[in-house]
């Protein structure tokens, strides 16, 4: 669980919230505030950010930078289709025995610019 305090989210995360989300709706503080940190490395394809916060209730990344929520990553497969949200997805199956990856149709992927 996340103890930094919050004091703005932005409009680009709520709506990314609100589009990303699989589980219940809730805002993007209750899923930043219930989750657990997760490590991103450095070197992944991520918006900079000083926490990532994974909340399995709503299957999301939420990233924070300074006192804002800036960004969500859902990690649904339908929402990894890229070498973004694959980073993140990535990083949370290492840390928290999660198995999105697996569940990755590589139909859906983008390709690379």
């Amino acid at each position: 669980m996340s103890i930094d305090p919050v004091e703005v989210i932005t409009p680009h995360c709520a709506g990314r919230m609100h589009d990303r989300t699989t589980g219940e709706i809730v805002s993007a503080a209750v899923a930043y505030k219930r989750g657990v940190t997760v490590d991103i490395p450095p070197t992944a394809p991520v918006p900079n950010h000083d926490e990532a916060v994974y909340d399995e209730l709503t299957d999301t990344v939420v990233f924070r930078r300074d006192r804002a929520l800036v960004t969500v990553y859902g990690l649904s497969p339908g929402h990894l289709t890229n070498i973004h949200g694959i980073a993140v997805a990535a990083a949370v199956d290492e840390q928290c025995d999660t198995e999105y990856c697996a569940q990755i149709d590589p139909r859906s992927l983008e390709e690379a610019r």
